[in-house]
């Protein structure tokens, strides 16, 4: 089981260290990548943890300049064994809530649209209530035409006469159309300044959704504010702009600056005294600060330095706290950041979790590693019952 993790450990190491460098291209970690793989080509259940791993990290990573076309390059780059070793209807449930891969996918043919993965995606909702249908309109139409998709198209239309102006610009950015929203993500503070007093535009407002918006994070944050989206994308002087304003700190900002990858907001929280979402407050009325969903979040988002700072520097540190070893291990699993995978913590806590999620190989290894444990309680059990 040890040598297992360990493999993983290493292939999602070079994944995550291809994405987060800042070269465009790098071409001896794909080289490193196909080596992991070729060596499981055919096998169904490697190729789809393969996968997991990269889909896993591009929901919640933060996108800089080259992370999308780098995901897409690794896609790209493993097409044929992909398409070799799952069906089309696999490789679309693997990604379907994931827009921005599903675009890509797609628009390079390592997915082609059925009548099963029509009807599906005709119904399917992200989390923000926009429909699949009003996204991939351009692809659905191509498949059915257009005479089928005119009610669709109508709908597009009748929300915004324009819509189809730069529509597929629009959707490869996979970002919130609105002129405010592009203001925050570039950080153009004076524009800001300018646009919000021109406007007469509340600096408490919430950011109005888009169609366009692919980062999942923020699909299911319906009443995201203008300074817990500049936390989102570490957007540090308007960030700083709305707090001279008077703006408040939330403890929700804790989750949108992970989201950021930005250490300077993170301090800057910390420097402010703003709460972790999670405290609560005891029977004397003294709060007691918890950081565990802070770590959790940055679990899920493969910001593993920052999972490490707060495990290290703000959590208090109890070996025997069995629910906040479950959150890790559990939190782990469920994204695949097999960073925080503990052979130990794996072995006493992660077995309903690794079978929810369908580690088919690690379960049977770990049942391996437990089969004399198993056996004792079987004995002791027997024991008590005579």
């Amino acid at each position: 089981m040890e040598s297992y993790i360990e493999d993983k450990k290493n292939l999602y190491t070079i994944i995550l260290e291809f994405l987060e460098n800042s070269d465009e291209s790098n071409e001896s970690s794909i080289e490193n990548i196909k080596s992991i793989i070729t060596k499981v080509e055919g096998d169904r259940e490697e190729i789809e943890q393969f996968l997991q791993i990269i889909k896993n990290i591009s929901d919640n990573h933060h996108r800089d300049r080259n992370f999308i076309t780098k995901i897409s390059q690794i896609l790209q780059q493993f097409e044929d064994q992909i398409k070799q070793t799952l069906s089309n209807i696999d490789i679309f449930h693997i990604f379907e809530d994931n827009k921005m891969i599903l675009l890509f996918l797609l628009k390079s043919g390592i997915l082609t649209i059925s009548d099963s993965i029509f009807k599906e995606m005709m119904l399917k909702v992200d989390s923000s209530g926009y429909f699949y249908c009003h996204f991939f309109y351009p692809e659905l139409e191509k498949f059915a035409g257009e005479e089928k998709m005119k009610d669709i198209k109508d709908e597009l239309l009748l929300n915004n006469p324009n819509m189809f102006e730069n529509f597929d610009m629009k959707r490869q950015e996979g970002e919130n159309d609105s002129y405010i929203c592009s203001l925050i993500r570039q950080d153009s503070v004076e524009d800001f300044i300018a646009h919000v007093n021109r406007a007469n535009y509340s600096l408490s407002s919430k950011i109005s959704p888009s169609i366009f918006e692919t980062n999942n994070f923020l699909l299911e944050k319906k009443n995201t504010t203008l300074n817990e989206y500049s936390a989102f994308y570490g957007s540090i002087q308007i960030f700083q702009y709305l707090k001279m304003n008077k703006v408040k700190l939330t403890p929700s900002l804790w989750l949108y600056a992970i989201h950021s990858k930005n250490a300077e907001l993170i301090h800057l929280l910390e420097s402010n005294n703003v709460p972790p979402p999670d405290e609560k407050e005891n029977d004397n009325k003294n709060s007691t600060k918890s950081y565990i969903k802070c770590l959790t979040e940055s679990i899920k988002c493969h910001h593993n330095d920052f999972a490490d700072y707060i495990e290290n520097n703000l959590m208090v540190q109890n070996e025997n706290d069995s629910k906040q070893k479950e959150e890790i291990i559990s939190n782990s699993i469920k994204y695949h950041n097999y960073a925080h995978f503990q052979s130990q913590l794996v072995h006493d806590h992660g077995l309903f979790f690794l079978r929810f999620y369908e580690y088919n190989k690690l379960v049977d290894l770990l049942m391996k590693e437990k089969k004399n444990e198993i056996k004792e309680r079987i004995i002791q059990n027997t024991n008590i019952c005579f």
